[in-house]
């Protein structure tokens, strides 16, 4: 889906621990953070001075202005609802949805376009929508005014905008799927770097007397899975139960993205994260590697492109690339949980495609090592995995020196 930049919830709500361990809604949340925003000496500020700071914490000047607007929760469902008509049409979701299924990401009868609907109903506290024409921000919020809450959402919100205007944010996504790990891996960069502009403007109002206030955002620092963080965060029902696949895709651009941001950060300021923007991580993994990326373009592992003969005269109904993030997403979903990340490792590149048959759909996936011993550690991973979801019957493997190449047929 082309997608409007979000930040959800679970972003803030990482702020919750130093109010409070109890989960809170959205008015009692504005409250608490209000009266830390006294203690932090962070004032209700108008618009023109939250985008000021905004520029000069992120370094990079904003062109124009951006419009800032308040949204309730049932014009959020409306505009969401335009929004997938518009953005993601019932067509292409049910083409991903098979894909997913081929892989067995999703279950028969899981209907993907309705999942995500329900889960960005819940959990979006405000986004920047890029599209062209558009071009505006919202705070989902019943006060109108910019206490500390819309400050951090609206802080992350407009280094967005700030980003769009001199890079173009959805020439950088590359493909239109999610579910993609080219258009992951660059969206990490931007939900990451907006995220530590986020943290850097509530650190901006630190005195020396809070230095605890430092280690707010420390749950992301964790490694923990997207089902960690919703159970743990005052996150929506619908994102609680969704399949992992839908929690990790949601949640891993503001996690793994902010970890690599943060390595970016640390190591050359918001003058490097305004230079990475040109030339986001073509790979997942490069954000979870960041050495391999942050060394530059002469140095880093960059992914090995894969050609699918099988797609010759055939009908594609559905293709893409998993990456290694995504494959620690699917193994973690089995028998294979404990050897996913390191199965994972090693990861050289990888392609796939869903071709229509006359007896349904076929799924073939091939996908590049970095040594012999890589490929047959995530082999026998994943035929550990599949023997348990789908069984030994329904799907064909076959390996030769470093790829490994994995056929599905007749699914639907």
């Amino acid at each position: 889906m082309k997608r409007i930049l979000l930040v959800v919830l679970i972003t803030w709500c990482s702020v919750a621990g130093a109010v409070s361990s109890e989960q809170m809604d959205e008015a009692q949340m504005a409250a608490a953070l209000d009266q830390l925003g006294q203690l932090l000496g962070l004032a209700p500020v108008e618009p023109a001075e939250l985008s000021r700071k905004v520029e000069e914490i992120g370094e990079l000047r904003f062109r124009h202005t951006v419009p800032i607007d308040f949204m309730s929760r049932e014009e959020l469902k409306q505009y969401i609802r335009e929004l997938f008509d518009e953005e993601y049409p019932v067509e292409f979701a049910e083409r991903e949805e098979r894909a997913l299924r081929g892989f067995g990401f999703l279950e028969d009868g899981q209907d993907l376009r309705t999942i995500r609907e329900k889960v960005l109903n819940e959990n979006i506290a405000g986004f920047y929508d890029e599209r062209p024409g558009v071009k505006k921000l919202f705070a989902i919020s019943s006060g109108r005014t910019l206490g500390v809450m819309n400050q951090l959402i609206l802080s992350h919100e407009l280094r967005h905008a700030v980003q769009d205007q001199h890079v173009v944010i959805r020439e950088k996504l590359i493909v239109d799927s999610d579910y993609d790990d080219r258009r992951l891996a660059a969206l990490c960069l931007f939900e990451g770097d907006a995220s530590v502009l986020m943290e850097q403007y509530l650190m901006s109002g630190v005195t020396e007397n809070m230095p605890e206030m430092a280690n707010l955002f420390q749950v992301l620092d964790q490694g923990l899975s997207g089902a960690d963080i919703a159970e743990m965060l005052g996150v929506g029902p619908a994102l609680k139960t969704a399949p992992p696949i839908v929690q990790e895709q949601l949640i891993a651009p503001y996690v793994q993205g902010r970890a690599l941001a943060m390595a970016a950060y640390k190591k050359g300021g918001f003058a490097l994260l305004n230079e990475l923007m040109e030339r986001p991580p073509r790979s997942m993994e490069q954000v979870l590697h960041p050495e391999k990326y942050l060394d530059g373009p002469g140095s880093s592992d960059e992914p090995v492109p894969v050609k699918l003969s099988e797609t010759r005269d055939a009908e594609v109904d559905f293709e893409g690339r998993l990456g290694e993030f995504l494959i620690q997403v699917l193994l973690r979903g089995g028998p294979a949980r404990a050897q996913a990340n390191a199965a994972a490792a090693g990861w050289g590149g990888d392609a796939f495609a869903v071709l229509r048959t006359s007896e349904g759909f076929r799924l073939v996936w091939r996908s590049v090592w970095d040594s012999v011993e890589d490929a047959r550690e995530f082999e026998s991973a994943l035929v550990t995995h599949m023997d348990a979801s789908i069984g030994n019957a329904f799907y064909e493997l076959e390996s030769s020196g470093k790829e490994v190449l994995f056929v599905r047929s007749q699914f639907r």
